[in-house]
């Protein structure tokens, strides 16, 4: 609600240690919030990294804490970081964008199935 927002956009970057997550939606909330990420690879989402707007580390006390290290020896780069993240999350992680996807293979599904 209204108050995690306001702790996301507050936040100086958002931590996800997760050890297991398909994908996770504070991933999205916090890069469209334009906050850069410190997320373990088991959260699902590389483009983060890619992108260059999160540090991924592993899902270990020591991955989340070189990752933490990391992260704070690079403070100049969270706002560059942030942008970067936020413009992959607007782009491609809409509703409208995601919808427009699950057409399009919706509709590769149903012509298949026609042949």
């Amino acid at each position: 609600g209204p108050m995690k927002q306001q702790l996301v956009q507050s936040a100086a970057f958002v931590v996800l240690p997760s050890r297991r997550d398909a994908m996770t939606l504070v991933a999205l909330e916090a890069g469209a919030a334009g906050r850069p990420l410190l997320l373990s690879r088991a959260c699902g989402f590389p483009e983060a990294a890619a992108c260059g707007g999160a540090v991924e580390a592993d899902p270990t006390a020591e991955g989340i804490r070189a990752g933490l290290l990391q992260m704070l020896s690079a403070r100049e780069g969270w706002e560059t970081m942030g942008c970067a993240l936020r413009e992959v999350v607007v782009g491609q992680y809409r509703w409208s964008h995601q919808a427009q996807r699950f057409s399009a293979l919706l509709a590769d599904v149903l012509t298949d199935r026609r042949r």
